[in-house]
C-alpha cells in the first residue's frame, strides 16, 4: 500500500468515524515511512473503550467491516450488532495450558470438529421458536477486528435475536445464555469454559529499567509473603484476588510492626522519671496502652497504620503518585464503588501514609466483606468482573509498591554458609 492509499484510507476511517459521532485520536505520521498510530474511543454502552490500529492491515480490516452499527458489551471481549441484533463473545479456557494438543482436546470435548484451519460450528436447539438461536464456533471477522483478543481457542457464542437491540438489553441477555450454558459445560463435559475479558484499558507505564549491571543478591526476605508476593504478580487479570495478594504481603508483618509501636509506647511509659512500678496508676497506663491497640478487626486498620508508618516515608508515597500523570487525579477524587478515602499530598492534618493506610483498608474490606456482615456497616462489595472492581489498576499498583516497600524494610542480610 503506496503513503497516498494510506492516507486515503485514514482520511475515509476518520470521516466515517465523524458521521458515526465516534470519537477518534490520530496520530500517524506519514512521510517517507509510514508509522500508524490510531486510538478510537468505541461505543461501549454508556462509556467507551480504547481500540488501537497500528498498522496498514489494522487499517484495511477495519475498514472491511460496518463498525457503526457495533457496541462493544461492557468489559467483556463480546460485540452486538444493534440493527440485526447478533451477539458474538470470545470463549476462553482460563485454567488449560496454551498447547496445540490441549486445545484439541477441549474442543473435541465440547463437539467442535477441526479440519485444516477451519472449525466446524454447534447450533444448540431451542425449547421455543420464540427463543433466540444459540451457536458456538469461530468469531466472525468483526468480532475479531473490534474485540481485538488473542483467542486461545479461536471459537466463541453466538446469540442471534433477528431484531434490533441495545446494548443492555445484549449485555443481560449474553450472560444469562452464557451462564447457563458454561455451567452445563462445566458439570456435564468437566471443562471450564468462560466468556473472555478485555484487560483494563488504562494506559500502561513503560517500566524504568535500571541499566546498571545485575548484582550479587544481598537482601533475605521471608519464605511467606514473598510466595504470596508471587503470587499477585502471577493474578494479572484478576484484580480482587491481585489486590488481596498483595495486602496479605503486608498483613503478614502486622505483628513486627504493631508491636514495636506499642513497645515504643510503653518504654517511653516506663522511662518517664516519676514511673513506679508499685504504684497502681502507673502500671494501670501501661494496660491501658496495650487495650487500646487490642488484637480485634478494628484494630487491624492500626495494624495497617504502624507498618506503614514504619516502612514508607511521605516523600515516597509523592513520587509513586506523581510518577504517573493520571495518578494524582485519580487517587484525588472520589472513584464511585471503589473507595471515598482519597490521597492528597497538600492534606497537612493527616499524615500520607495514613491516608494510603485509610484507602487500602477500605478496600480490602470492600472485597472480603459485604455491608451488612461488617460491624462498621460502611463497606459495600466489590464483585469480580464488575466495572469498579476493572477500575481497580492504580489501587493495584499502590497496594503493589506498599508491599515492596514494607518487604525491604523487612528483609535482612543475606548469609549463606558453605
Amino acid at each position: 500500500m503506496t503513503t497516498d492509499e494510506v492516507k486515503e484510507l485514514l482520511e475515509e476511517i476518520g470521516a466515517r468515524l465523524e458521521a458515526a459521532k465516534i470519537e477518534y485520536r490520530d496520530e500517524s505520521e506519514i512521510d517517507e515511512e509510514v508509522n500508524i498510530q490510531l486510538t478510537i474511543s468505541f461505543p461501549c454502552g454508556r462509556q467507551s473503550r480504547s481500540l488501537y490500529l497500528w498498522d496498514e492491515d489494522d487499517l484495511q480490516t477495519f475498514s472491511d467491516i460496518d463498525f457503526e452499527n457495533y457496541v462493544l458489551l461492557g468489559n467483556l471481549a463480546a460485540v452486538v450488532h444493534r440493527k440485526s441484533g447478533k451477539i458474538e463473545a470470545i470463549l476462553t479456557a482460563p485454567n488449560e495450558p496454551r498447547s496445540h494438543l490441549r486445545r484439541q482436546g477441549i474442543l473435541k470435548r465440547l463437539g467442535i470438529v477441526e479440519e485444516g484451519k477451519s472449525l466446524s460450528t454447534i447450533k444448540l436447539q431451542s425449547n421455543g421458536s420464540n427463543y433466540p438461536t444459540v451457536e458456538i464456533g469461530p468469531p466472525s471477522k468483526s468480532t475479531k477486528v473490534l474485540t481485538q483478543m488473542a483467542d486461545q481457542l479461536g471459537i466463541c457464542l453466538k446469540i442471534n435475536t433477528h431484531a434490533s437491540t441495545n446494548q443492555d438489553d445484549a449485555l443481560n441477555l449474553l450472560e444469562r445464555i452464557s451462564n447457563s450454558i458454561l455451567f452445563s459445560i462445566d458439570l456435564e463435559r468437566g471443562t471450564h469454559i468462560a466468556l473472555s475479558r478485555r484487560l483494563s484499558s488504562r494506559r500502561l507505564l513503560r517500566p524504568q529499567i535500571n541499566k546498571d549491571d545485575l548484582e550479587y543478591p544481598k537482601n533475605d526476605y521471608d519464605k511467606s509473603p514473598m510466595a504470596l508476593y508471587w503470587y499477585a504478580r502471577s493474578a494479572e487479570g484478576m484484580p480482587l484476588l491481585q489486590y488481596l495478594a498483595y495486602y496479605q504481603v503486608i498483613e503478614y508483618y502486622y505483628p513486627a510492626y504493631f508491636n514495636a509501636e506499642l513497645g515504643r509506647r510503653i518504654r517511653s511509659i516506663i522511662k518517664q522519671p516519676s514511673f513506679r512500678v508499685e504504684r497502681d496508676l502507673d502500671v494501670a497506663k501501661i494496660v491501658a496502652t496495650m487495650k487500646s491497640k487490642g488484637q480485634t478487626t478494628a484494630g487491624e486498620r492500626d495494624q495497617l497504620k504502624a507498618t506503614l508508618k514504619e516502612c514508607l516515608t511521605p516523600g515516597e508515597i509523592e513520587e509513586f503518585i506523581s510518577s504517573d500523570t493520571d495518578r494524582a487525579p485519580f487517587f484525588g477524587s472520589k472513584a464511585k464503588g471503589i473507595a471515598s478515602s482519597l490521597l492528597n499530598a497538600q492534606n497537612r492534618q493527616i499524615d500520607l501514609a495514613m491516608q494510603v493506610a485509610d484507602r487500602i483498608y477500605e478496600i480490602r474490606c470492600k472485597i472480603v466483606h459485604t455491608k451488612a456482615d461488617h460491624e462498621d456497616g460502611e463497606f459495600e462489595l466489590l464483585l469480580p468482573y464488575s466495572p469498579e472492581a476493572e477500575r481497580l489498576g492504580h489501587d493495584i499498583d499502590l497496594v503493589r509498591f506498599v508491599a515492596q516497600k514494607v518487604l525491604i524494610s523487612s528483609s535482612r542480610r543475606l548469609e549463606i554458609s558453605t
